[in-house]
């Protein structure tokens, strides 16, 4: 028998010497372990069986649905919802700055990006450069955002007292108090 399956003889010796030794350590004599060794191949054979039939539902569904199967990847495996999270903040991230970058890149292309005259008399008057180009636009980007913040840029009063930049301080204040004055003042008919 050994020469027809190609077997060497002192090879199956020793096999069947280590299979013996196992049904021993088991309790069970030869003839009972290789009864329930072949009842548990059939149980492994119908487990990986089924496996193998649910890893191909597994793949016809995932083929039948793009999305599902880059979700399945983010999710899969460990730290997966960490890492799809991880991706999902990336994505946002990059999505703000290439919109920005859109953004101005279409204010340069429409000719408003911040005119460099203006920019030079304001750092000439505030005495040090200062002020950048992209300061200025991070400043306007700020405004857009929360203009709360700024309430001060929209409030008429506050606007005129900085316009009126030819008085000093103390006619400022002057011109204040007789502004309170005439608004106190009875209107006769």
């Amino acid at each position: 028998m050994c020469y027809r399956e190609h077997w060497d003889p002192s090879a199956a010796i020793t096999t069947l010497k280590k299979y013996e030794d196992s049904a021993r350590e088991w309790g069970l004599g030869p003839n009972e372990y290789a009864s329930d060794r072949n009842k548990c191949y059939q149980v492994m054979k119908s487990q990986h069986d089924l496996i193998a039939k649910e890893q191909k539902k597994l793949q016809d569904f995932l083929s039948r649905n793009a999305i599902l199967r880059i979700k399945y990847s983010l999710l899969g495996g460990a730290k997966g919802v960490f890492r799809s999270r991880a991706a999902i903040e990336d994505a946002k991230v990059y999505k703000e700055k290439y919109y920005k970058l859109l953004r101005d890149a279409q204010l340069a292309r429409r000719d408003k990006s911040v005119d460099k005259k203006a920019l030079h008399k304001l750092n000439r008057r505030l005495g040090w450069d200062a002020v950048t180009e992209q300061r200025v636009l991070e400043k306007l980007e700020d405004i857009r955002v929360d203009p709360e913040k700024y309430w001060y840029l929209f409030s008429d009063d506050v606007l005129l007292l900085k316009s009126d930049t030819g008085k000093t301080d103390l006619e400022a204040s002057d011109q204040s108090e007789q502004n309170q004055n005439c608004t106190n003042m009875p209107i006769r008919a």
